[in-house]
């Protein structure tokens, strides 16, 4: 079964002190108990601590775009958008760009960006390089594009 790392942010020294056995309750509650006692059925385990004290505070940006293409397109549309890598990656507020084809096919693509804030992301979906990507992508794609947003809290960054 796959483990799963939890996290939580207490809040203030009441949460703290209940923090791992509120997860564990919860956990219970959403998934149900397994044989003997355990966090549920999908093997979420919390073998570790919760570590509240490791947040930096930096609030990070980050957006997952998945589309399939025809197997002989999706050469051309990892082209195209390593091609933009460069310009996008030189854009303020960007921390990462990421294109990678699938390993469960061979039509997925999907391009994860980081981004300092929303603002950041913003002004790159009205440059030139998403302008040019979305004209030589949008006749390619057969499903999706399918974009997930989220505002992630930066915990650790390890060298």
């Amino acid at each position: 079964m796959p483990n799963v790392c939890v996290s939580v942010r207490a809040r203030d020294w009441r949460t703290r002190a209940i923090g791992r056995g509120w997860v564990r309750r919860l956990l219970d509650a959403w998934m149900g108990p397994v044989d003997g006692g355990g966090f549920g059925c999908c093997g979420v385990r919390l073998d570790v601590p919760i570590d509240d004290t490791r947040s930096t505070g930096e609030i990070v940006f980050i957006a997952i775009v998945d589309f399939s293409t025809t197997a002989t397109d999706r050469v051309r549309a990892l082209g195209q958008l390593e091609g933009e890598r460069a310009q996008v990656r030189s854009m303020r507020g960007n921390i990462a760009f990421r294109v990678y084809a699938s390993r469960e096919d061979d039509r997925t693509v999907t391009v994860v960006h980081e981004w300092a804030d929303p603002g950041s992301f913003a002004a790159y979906l009205a440059s030139e390089a998403f302008a040019r990507s979305n004209a030589v992508l949008r006749p390619m794609v057969t499903d999706g594009p399918v974009s997930r947003r989220f505002r992630a809290e930066l915990v650790e960054s390890v060298a």
